[in-house]
């Protein structure tokens, strides 16, 4: 009987908080869900945590240096590739705040697609379903005014 292949696909998502602001983009064509809201982040690579990936994923899409905080939300699903692998996506996201002292000005512009979002703002906005449920912890944390 073969054996059958797991494949993992993490990935560490930054969720920087600054003044009731968050970091949003927007998934650009020719990416898996273009069109819709996203937090940065993206694979971790080999020798990576999941906070470490975030960070470094939130300085190569939006510029800004941040650091990890903790761990608000993971997020992970199972399933069966084509070939017959097992894969198994898990998605964590880090609270995280600017890198030192830097006091980020929240109507400056960030690299690539992303911008300073108010919390209340979030529900309006249309992100994967894997974002559900950290959408709902950061949306009644701030409440819309």
């Amino acid at each position: 009987m073969p054996t059958v292949e797991t494949r993992w696909k993490k990935i560490g998502v930054a969720i920087v908080l600054v003044d009731g602001h968050v970091i949003v983009g927007e998934r650009q064509p020719g990416q898996s869900f273009s069109g819709l809201a996203e937090f940065p982040g993206g694979k971790v690579e080999a020798a990576e945590d999941f906070a470490t990936a975030a960070c470094r994923e939130c300085l190569e899409e939006t510029g800004l240096a941040v650091e990890a905080v903790r761990q608000l939300d993971s997020w992970e699903h199972v399933k069966v590739a084509d070939d017959g692998a097992t894969e198994i996506f898990r998605i964590e996201f880090w609270e995280c705040s600017p890198a030192g002292d830097i006091a980020p000005q929240l109507d400056a512009l960030l690299e690539g697609a992303f911008r300073w979002v108010p919390l209340s703002s979030l529900a309006g906005l249309k992100f994967p379903s894997a974002n559900t449920r950290i959408l709902s912890t950061l949306i009644s944390r701030h409440p819309q005014d």
